[in-house]
């Protein structure tokens, strides 16, 4: 039996205003979230049903990782 993939998520659509992809840049788009740390953004809790996504960037601010995170509802 072949254990199945998890989905990666490349990508997040934050609609109206646009969407953030891996390794990709992360321009002035951070101001919509709260700086955690001088390469963490949290942006806040809706997005795709999400309580926060956290956008973590590599050091020419390039999105290294989306982190998604969920209530317990």
């Amino acid at each position: 039996m072949e254990a199945q993939e998890a989905e990666i998520f490349r990508e997040v659509n934050i609609g109206p205003f646009g969407v953030i992809v891996l390794g990709e840049a992360f321009p002035q788009r951070h101001s919509l979230g709260t700086k955690l740390a001088d390469n963490v953004f949290l942006l806040p809790a809706g997005f795709g049903g999400t309580s926060g996504i956290a956008v973590v960037l590599d050091r020419r601010s390039r999105v290294a990782a989306l982190v998604f995170e969920y209530s317990g509802t």
